[in-house]
């Protein structure tokens, strides 16, 4: 047993030194003062990383394929309060030539409001660039060498042009306001994208006959990279542009125009988290550090001290 204890004091690393032989200086105590300053400040800053993770952004190219992730929903929530709900109709055109009329597959068109409709839903697309339109005026295609004419509530794959009178478009009123419009790659997620760039727009009619109001919107697939999970979604830059129409022999088509532009380019936000056990380790490497640092210097103080000081006495 005796040779045991021998051992483990031959070992023992953390030497004691006995009171008395222990010597405190102003400096010392200067120091100390310092390094406590020093870990305090740098252990808040470690916890407030460990409880706070940040997000790290960058940019590359998108290779996700079609297959994989054929489709996305836009999220739409439209107040038009100069116009009812069997006023007009919602259309929605691709770049590869589908075409839908008179959408109402998952869109509500809700009549309460007092003298206006609210426009509201979810409407399923191909992932691609695109436009989605409320438009004014009889839908008309051409089919052979006539012009047929469907309603608003009757789909088509042909192309289309909004036909009607001077007369009927004084009915049509632009003024909208949006509540919400957004994309998502699931039916119904607004996560992440709960304040876009749409959100709150309002448009007016200001002393035109009326008005072609188009948003021309860059959809910005994003990913959000969490410890456990990833989560896809869109982000928007959106640009705008207003054209008065006032009645004439040619005018542009009144309406109110979403032209929206798939990137090809993701943002990637990957969360910068730390685990307990890594924050720990960066705690006890701060206070191991500081403390041999001060005390380097408080030595190196304290010998030049000495050095001046054994000067002046052989002077």
């Amino acid at each position: 047993m005796k040779k045991i204890q021998q051992v483990l004091k031959e070992c023992d690393i953390f030497l004691k030194v006995p009171e008395k032989l222990k010597i405190t200086t102003n400096t010392t105590k200067l120091f100390s003062v310092i390094s406590y300053i020093i870990i305090g400040l740098l252990v808040f800053s470690e916890t407030y990383n460990f409880l706070n993770p940040q997000w790290v952004s960058h940019v590359d190219v998108d290779t996700v394929k079609a297959g994989v992730l054929p489709n996305m929903y836009i999220n739409i929530d439209i107040t038009f309060p100069k116009m009812k709900c069997d006023d007009f109709g919602l259309d929605v055109t691709e770049i590869t030539g589908s075409l839908q009329l008179g959408v109402t597959d998952g869109i509500k068109f809700d009549n309460r409001l007092l003298g206006g409709c609210r426009m509201h839903g979810t409407m399923k697309v191909s992932r691609v660039s695109g436009e989605f339109h409320v438009a004014f005026g009889k839908i008309s295609f051409r089919q052979g060498r006539l012009n047929q004419f469907i309603t608003a509530t009757q789909k088509h794959t042909q192309g289309h042009i909004h036909q009607f009178t001077i007369q009927e478009m004084k009915s049509f009123n632009p003024t909208h306001y949006i509540n919400h419009l957004s994309f998502s790659n699931t039916l119904g997620s607004t996560v992440h994208s709960g304040e876009t760039p749409l959100n709150g727009k309002e448009f007016t009619l200001n002393g035109f006959d009326n008005a072609r109001k188009t948003y021309y919107i860059n959809v910005i697939p994003t990913l959000f990279k969490y410890p456990s999970y990833t989560l896809r979604t869109y982000q928007l830059s959106v640009s705008e542009r207003d054209i008065p129409v006032t009645y004439g022999a040619s005018f542009a088509q009144p309406g109110v125009f979403f032209k929206y532009e798939l990137s090809p380019y993701i943002v990637i936000n990957e969360m910068n988290d730390h685990s307990f056990a890594h924050s720990l380790a960066s705690v006890g490497a701060i206070v191991g550090g500081v403390l041999i640092i001060i005390g380097w210097l408080s030595k190196l103080f304290d010998s030049n001290r000495e050095l001046v000081t054994s000067v002046v006495e052989m002077e």
